[in-house]
């Protein structure tokens, strides 16, 4: 079954494929999914749509009176009848309503991603003492053996000869690490629970 929570500019709503109450809320059964929903494993954005009953004409009212053009939207995948009367729920988009589309039985709208992987800022460079370039790519300039490299200066320059090309910073002392410790980059809003943001200044 799947579940929406929509937050429009008056109220949360919760509508679902069928009826259910979930997490303390009433879903009403308004939901239409006949559209996947696309991932993608690229820079691109994830996409996906909604459709909305007009049961009775009820959601026509509910449209007059509220804003669901750019509504907050989280949909879920909600699993029952697991056993022992465990339930689990697994979030599967979440973002806002766009390009509504109306006619007299549904109303229609596209899900904008809250996170999109092209909208992300991030260092343009990772500060540290070991090189961050990977081994004999463009950036490390370096062909040949050794098969590995340790990414120290030492080893890129008296192992490799190619010191000219080391992506570090050997300047960072102890002293300018105790002056200026790592600062954690918080990840921007909408980065995927569980998805690892490495990313540190000095």
């Amino acid at each position: 079954m799947r579940l929406a929570q929509i937050t429009t500019d008056v109220q949360t709503h919760y509508f679902a494929t069928a009826e259910t109450d979930f997490d303390a809320h009433h879903y009403r059964p308004w939901l239409i999914m006949d559209e996947p929903i696309h991932y993608y494993r690229s820079f691109q954005a994830d996409s996906a749509a909604i459709k909305l009953q007009n049961v009775d004409g009820q959601l026509e009212a509910l449209l007059a009176a509220e804003e669901f053009e750019g509504a907050a939207i989280i949909l879920y995948d909600y699993f029952t009848g697991l056993g022992d009367g465990w339930t689990a729920v697994v979030e599967l988009i979440r973002g806002r309503l766009s390009g509504k589309r109306a006619d007299r039985k549904t109303g229609a709208w596209q899900i904008v991603p809250s996170w999109s992987p092209t909208n992300v800022k991030a260092p343009m460079r990772v500060i540290g003492h070991n090189c961050p370039f990977k081994y004999n790519a463009n950036d490390c300039g370096h062909v040949g053996a050794p098969a590995t490299c340790d990414k120290t200066h030492n080893t890129c320059n008296v192992t490799m000869a190619n010191a000219h090309r080391f992506g570090g910073f050997i300047q960072i002392t102890a002293a300018l690490q105790q002056l200026y410790p790592p600062i954690n980059i918080p990840p921007p809003p909408g980065w995927p629970a569980g998805w690892p943001w490495p990313f540190q200044v000095r």
